[in-house]
């Protein structure tokens, strides 16, 4: 290229102008103001590796990825759109997209993925058990291609309104390949609790609910419930362990199944998928020593005692809704809601 000068000028501003030679007299390579921003026609940066001391504002090419990257002072963040879809986190060398509702997953460039696909929670039983949390699977290196992946959030499973009504299952949710399935809803005194990613708690006198999936395993049963006043019910299965059964000589409910850890989202541990308790009976005929089955760690709601309401499971984490409780007289006691499944996708920037 031709030489650069340094040309002085009688500008109604102070400014520092280089112009190479085959320029015009208003025609500038380089400007540099009085606030010391510069203007240039275009920037080229030699193919390198990240600096081993950056400062913050320190930029390189990366010639392997073909993407620019700026350092934050903490980090080396990209300077493009990796993907587009969900919420977006940077963190320690990883970015995130967190789905809370359905949507779409776009990357830009063919690479590899961490993904965490969690199903809803299933919904608690009318007399009875609590729901199972929503299937949980895993997984790092997944392959993705430059195309539109639609993202499935299920719904969390409503809980019974009635006291011979089971429990609703969750819905699936899903990501390209992976599907996770919805918890299974508690049951009442009808039937066994429900099939799910993890199983639904049984109502008093019932068994608990399988877990749908072997290869991969989503999750785990419910608990079973049993028919001695004041007929506990069993705990939904949670993502790392099942329901609980009837304890403490038959006056407890189960508890909820404890979910799992994952920290796709922000680098820090959150627990998801944990089952909800088994309600029991209080009040006029019934035992008032009886305790209700407390809910999985990971979100799932606590079952209800007579005229004492079930918790619903937090949304967003896949958990299954605490079981109703009966008074003796009324139905007092609604069963919890499951909570509302998350799809997280991670990877390396």
């Amino acid at each position: 290229m031709a030489d650069l000068k340094i040309k002085a000028g009688a500008g109604s501003t102070n400014k520092l102008l280089i112009q190479s030679q085959d320029q015009a007299n208003n025609d500038y390579a380089i400007q540099i103001g009085d606030g010391g921003a510069a203007t240039i026609n275009h920037l080229v940066l030699k193919p390198g590796s990240a600096p081993s001391s950056p400062t913050e504002g320190s930029m390189y090419y990366n010639s392997t990825t073909d993407i620019t990257y700026v350092y934050n002072g903490s980090d080396w963040i990209p300077l493009t759109n990796l993907a587009t879809g969900g919420e977006i986190i940077n963190y320690s060398g990883y970015r995130s997209h967190t789905f809370l509702s359905s949507g779409t997953f776009r990357p830009f460039a063919a690479g590899t993925v961490d993904y965490l696909v969690v199903a809803g929670g299933g919904g608690g039983g009318g007399y009875g058990g609590g729901g199972g949390a929503g299937g949980f699977r895993t997984g790092t290196g997944f392959s993705v291609t430059v195309q539109d992946y639609p993202i499935v959030v299920g719904n969390g499973g409503n809980g019974a309104n009635i006291l011979s009504a089971n429990g609703a299952t969750g819905g699936d949710s899903s990501f390209a390949t992976i599907t996770s399935n919805g918890g299974g809803g508690g049951s009442a005194y009808t039937q066994d609790g429900l099939t799910g990613g993890s199983g639904g708690g049984g109502g008093y006198g019932r068994a608990g609910g399988a877990a749908i999936a072997t290869s991969p395993v989503q999750g785990y049963g419910g608990g079973a419930g049993v028919n001695i006043n004041p007929y506990p019910s069993g705990g939904g299965g949670g993502a790392s362990a099942a329901g609980g059964d009837h304890t403490a000589g038959n006056t407890t409910g189960g508890a909820g199944g404890a979910g799992r850890t994952n920290d796709y989202r922000t680098g820090s541990n959150i627990t998801y998928a944990g089952g909800g308790g088994g309600g029991v009976a209080s009040g006029s005929g019934y035992s008032n020593t009886g305790i209700q089955g407390a809910g999985g760690a990971g979100g799932g709601g606590y079952g209800g005692k007579g005229s004492g309401g079930s918790r619903d499971a937090l949304t967003n984490t896949g958990s299954g809704g605490g079981g109703g409780g009966y008074d003796g007289t009324n139905y007092l006691s609604k069963a919890g809601n499951g909570g509302s499944g998350i799809v997280i996708i991670r990877y390396a920037i």
